[in-house]
């Protein structure tokens, strides 16, 4: 079987069902693939938490935080850390509110807010946790994708990366019927999965734990 699209998307954890909905709000043609036959990934199964500072939930909850605040407290704590990059926790500090009604936006509901600790600095409320766990975000992103006229091939685990020199134009597929799927598309985003099922890097990126 042959497609075409503008984005190919693998895996629908967080991460993959956020890029394929964006792309599919902002007007592109977008495919994703998911190797399990239902949602499954390390997202569903988590708690549900997913941290943001200065947001509006934050707000409404009485909780006065900052970005910047929240960029020093993880620096804080993992600044010393080798693997750290700073960049991208910075990146993602500064995200953090955008993300958070960026969920809200496309149908994740937030129960209530947590801190991680009791005890600075990481005593600040900044876990907000989503209704239903980790399966209420994917669910409602799921949903979302969908009703902005997404396509989700379930069960049907990426295979192979079409490359064309350095260029990667789509990706091989192998649905549960064993069925070869050929997608070809502009870009391809690769979400396949949580680093926690390599036990080698996670051990070089987690070293506290061993």
């Amino acid at each position: 079987t042959e497609m075409s699209s503008d984005v190919v998307v693998v895996g629908a954890g967080i991460a993959g069902l956020s890029a394929a909905v964006e792309a599919a709000t902002l007007g592109a043609k977008v495919i994703l693939v998911e190797k399990e036959a239902v949602l499954n990934s390390s997202t569903t199964r988590s708690e549900g938490f997913i941290q943001g500072a200065g947001t509006q939930f934050q707000k409404d909850n009485g909780v006065e935080d900052t970005q910047e605040a929240f960029y020093k407290d993880i620096m804080e704590v993992y600044g010393q850390e080798p693997t750290v990059e700073a960049e991208l926790i910075e990146y993602a500090t500064m995200h953090s509110a955008e993300l958070i009604q960026f969920m809200i936006d496309n149908g994740v509901v937030f129960g209530h807010l947590e801190a991680i600790s009791k005890n600075p600095p990481r005593d600040v409320p900044r876990n907000h946790c989503v209704q239903d766990g980790g399966s209420g975000i994917t669910t409602a992103l799921y949903k979302s994708f969908l009703d902005k006229g997404g396509i989700v091939l379930l069960g049907t685990p990426c295979t192979q990366l079409i490359t064309d020199g350095k260029a990667v134009i789509g990706i091989k597929a192998t649905n549960v019927y064993g069925d070869d799927i050929t997608i070809r598309a502009k870009a391809t985003i690769m979400a396949a999965g949580s680093y926690t099922a390599n036990n080698e890097l996670f051990k070089q990126l987690n070293p506290k734990q061993y």
